[in-house]
């Protein structure tokens, strides 16, 4: 049950990349607009994640567990039915919003029944098949966009929905009288508000212009909200992330790993699918199936990458798993424009080896540096910095597009690819930068 829940919830993030040009082309979309499909949904998803938990404790995990999968499925319905851009954008923040109250309950409910001493295990392999999910994502969204339309890629969740709350009602007790839980709204909806506002600030940024009112007020408002959410951490003690982590060095520095490697992945996906439907001329399906080669390494490479870390240490996988991310996103964009499959292929290989070698070993990183009482949150906050560099990636790489005046589609292919890739390489090599190279001192 956790991890159909998981699943659904996961593949809805980057499900639509291979949908976005139908949904711009039927809704009457702007192009640089697009990006907010995606970003609506993982800001109030990774910003609420650890706030579900909470909730879970003081109204009943089983309760609150099936509220979130029937408002994840009342939004999914909604999102199929938008008659706009703005309503689907609406929709979509709904759908984030809940998600982030089924995914840390499942997690919790699947803790309980695993004990503690099969903990860490367990929520790795939890993890690597949410992990697999995301980037599945964009492959079924256009093979289901191209056979059933775009709207079908909302409407699946409903059936998925149901099933996992009648496993939820048969198999999961009664909940027991609530506890007292503090939940750090406060928290939650300073790092949604600085997150959005960040996000708009630098998408829009090289479109409007630095100096533009809009740009200026989100950055600065994003930047401060930010501040304001990071002292709060500091200063609350049953704030979204335990303190105990927080004076942690290796999960610090995980974490934003964490942040930079999906902010470097998620982007690229954002723009491989439009780029393939654009440059190939072919439809979602097709586009999807391209990205194949790309998403289908880490069923191999992941539980491989994990296998040799216990041999060789985590550090060694993850520094030749970034390094591999930053090549093949570079390689990329040394062939962008090449109307050859080949030129692309090898690239999405090696990038695809990259990624799926580093994504279960920094999630190892982070977990590792939680003990017990505070595993469940390290994995939250992972979820939240997994979907926060998404959103970010997404806008960081929109900006950079934004910066070579390609803002139409064709432009897409013929003059901004080149930089879009760059850019993923770079937050790569960010990611490298900020890992948590020593070992934590016993």
């Amino acid at each position: 049950m956790a991890a159909l829940a998981s699943i659904m919830i996961s593949l809805d993030l980057l499900i639509v990349a291979t949908s976005l040009l139908t949904i711009r082309v039927e809704l009457g979309a702007a192009q640089d607009q697009l990006f907010w499909v995606v970003t609506a949904y993982a800001i109030p998803f990774a910003s609420l994640l650890l706030v579900g938990a909470r909730l879970g404790d003081r109204f009943g995990p089983r309760r609150m567990l099936i509220t979130g999968l029937v408002g994840f499925a009342g939004a999914s319905v909604l999102c199929g039915l938008a008659p706009n851009l703005a309503f689907l954008v609406a929709a979509r923040a709904v759908q984030g919003a809940f998600g982030a109250l089924v995914v840390p309950l499942a997690i919790s409910l699947l803790v309980e029944a695993v004990g503690p001493m099969r903990t860490t295990r367990t929520l790795g392999f939890l993890e690597a098949l949410t992990g697999i999910a995301t980037v599945a994502g964009p492959v079924l969204g256009g093979i289901v966009t191209t056979g059933l339309g775009w709207r079908w890629v909302f409407w699946l969740n409903l059936p998925i929905a149901v099933v996992t709350v009648a496993i939820c009602l048969l198999a999961v007790r009664a909940d027991g009288p609530g506890r007292r839980e503090p939940i750090d709204l406060r928290g939650a909806l300073l790092a949604a508000m600085s997150a959005a506002l960040i996000v708009l600030s630098v998408a829009t940024g090289p479109i409007r212009g630095p100096l533009d009112p809009l740009v200026l007020v989100s950055g600065v408002a994003g930047i401060v909200l930010g501040a304001l959410f990071l002292r709060h951490l500091r200063r609350t003690p049953d704030g979204l992330i335990p303190r105990v982590l927080l004076r942690d060095r290796q999960f610090t520095r995980a974490l934003l790993t964490t942040l930079a490697l999906f902010a470097s992945l998620y982007g690229s996906v954002y723009f491989l699918a439009q780029y393939f439907q654009v440059l190939y001329a072919t439809d979602a399906a097709g586009a999807g199936l391209r990205l194949l080669p790309w998403t289908a390494t880490l069923f191999v490479v992941a539980p491989l990458a994990g296998l040799i870390a216990e041999r060789v240490g985590e550090r060694p996988v993850l520094l030749v798993g970034l390094v591999l991310q930053s090549f093949g996103m570079g390689l990329l964009a040394v062939n962008a424009g090449s109307t050859d499959y080949r030129a692309a292929l090898v690239p999405l290989i090696i990038a695809g080896v990259g990624a799926s070698a580093a994504i279960p070993v920094v999630q190892a990183l982070v977990l590792g540096a939680a003990r017990p009482a505070t595993i469940t949150a390290a994995s939250g906050a992972n979820s939240s910095a997994q979907e926060l560099g998404g959103a970010l990636g997404v806008a960081v790489l929109v900006g950079v597009l934004g910066l070579t005046g390609a803002s139409s589609v064709v432009g897409v292919v013929v003059d901004g690819m080149r930089w879009v890739f760059l850019g993923s390489a770079i937050l790569a090599l960010i990611a490298l930068a900020v890992a948590p190279w020593r070992r934590p001192q016993p």
